[in-house]
């Protein structure tokens, strides 16, 4: 990667003594002023949707989503998207620390961001969705007496300060993918975890020499190629109390600390229709041709993913004028798509499973923006 970056210098001369020629930058002005950044991210929620379609309805991804079978197995469409997710999120969140006035004021503003539409969808998880999924034959409305019963409060109302997904006694047992009210929310509890890499490298310098933050991707996207390629699992996928998987760390923070790159050489990384035709053929190779995409994803669709988000050629910048519903659609779409599955099995197909869940969905992630995270968000900035 840092050869990427003096080979793309910004400066170039058509000949000795001729006047320096400016290339564009990838991130022009003030970065993300002017981006398309919100149609992305609300694009690869749709695109997660759209893979858990498959998912839930079959029980597997296996033989069935397509770029896992175009893939030959590397990874989903889901996954594709969760990864270029935390890239983004590592290049805002940078930009949010070098905007903040100090730790505490960084730590809240994430906090604000992440926990009120997170709290709102768990609970509703555990008290509505979760007891419309105890359906079944004989009770079409489900058992939900049996199950406020069977609810431990301490332990639900654990899951949710832990930010995974919501602890629930039973529920949703007659679907191929049985137990599992919201399994799109385990990523989130890593992403946060995330974001508190931010401070503790400002603690030890790391941005004191911008160098250091390619010299942690490196270790980071070399360990999860080695995850990748040959199943090295220091812990073996046990999980911990509070911290989850470790295992997962390595591919989360290889593309966070991407993203962070991205940001921290904004001023040096150019806009290189070359490099982005070069970047889409690594990527389609690694896809179809070798399986690479551990390898290529994170440095080449990094680099598609931010001149997409940047360019002036095509414009999304009012997308979100009417609310950003990324998070919404995110966290509502799996219980969404169970009860869907549990309720109308015998009258689904994929096609109609990813109309109904989109319309549904985006109904909760309207109410989700507008009456629980951007009145928080407003108090956020009320604060400043």
């Amino acid at each position: 990667m840092i050869a990427f970056f003096k080979l793309l210098t910004i400066k170039s001369y058509s000949s000795p003594g001729s006047v320096v020629v400016e290339r564009r930058l990838l991130f022009p002005d003030e970065t993300t002023r002017i981006n398309n950044l919100d149609f992305i991210r609300f694009i690869l929620a749709l695109s997660v949707l759209y893979c858990h379609c498959f998912v839930l309805y079959y029980g597997t991804e296996d033989t069935v989503e397509p770029l896992w079978v175009v893939s030959n197995k590397q990874l989903s469409l889901g996954t594709l998207s969760v990864n270029f997710f935390f890239t983004i999120s590592g290049f805002l969140v940078l930009q949010s620390w070098n905007n903040s006035k100090g730790f505490g004021d960084y730590i809240r503003k994430r906090i604000i961001r992440i926990y009120p539409g997170f709290i709102v969808a768990s609970l509703l998880c555990i008290l509505v969705f979760a007891p419309l999924g105890t359906a079944d034959w004989y009770m079409p409305w489900g058992y939900w007496k049996l199950y406020y019963q069977s609810l431990s409060v301490p332990k639900a109302l654990l899951s949710v300060a832990e930010l995974t997904q919501p602890w629930v006694p039973w529920t949703l047992k007659y679907v191929p993918i049985p137990e599992a009210i919201n399994g799109s929310l385990w990523t989130i509890r890593y992403e946060f975890y995330c974001y508190l890499v931010v401070p503790l490298f400002a603690l030890i310098g790391i941005y004191k020499k911008r160098l250091l933050v390619i010299f942690l991707f490196l270790i980071a996207y070399v360990y999860q190629g080695l995850q990748s390629y040959y199943n090295i699992y220091l812990f073996g996928w046990q999980e911990f109390p509070i911290i989850g998987k470790p295992d997962f760390f390595p591919r989360f923070l290889t593309y966070f600390i991407v993203g962070m790159c991205f940001y921290c050489y904004k001023d040096v990384i150019p806009r290189s229709k070359t490099f982005l035709a070069i970047s889409i053929l690594m990527m389609v190779l690694s896809t179809v041709a070798f399986k690479g995409l551990a390898l290529t994803q994170p440095i080449f669709g990094s680099y598609i993913l931010f001149y997409l988000a940047f360019t002036t050629s095509i414009s999304f910048k009012n997308f979100s004028r009417k609310g950003d519903f990324s998070y919404g659609l995110y966290m509502y779409a799996w219980p969404v798509q169970q009860l869907i599955i549990l309720y109308m099995e015998k009258y689904l197909n994929l096609s109609l499973l990813f109309i109904l869940t989109f319309i549904i969905t985006m109904i909760f992630a309207y109410l989700s923006w507008h009456y629980i995270e951007q009145p928080f968000l407003s108090f956020k900035k009320r604060r400043q």
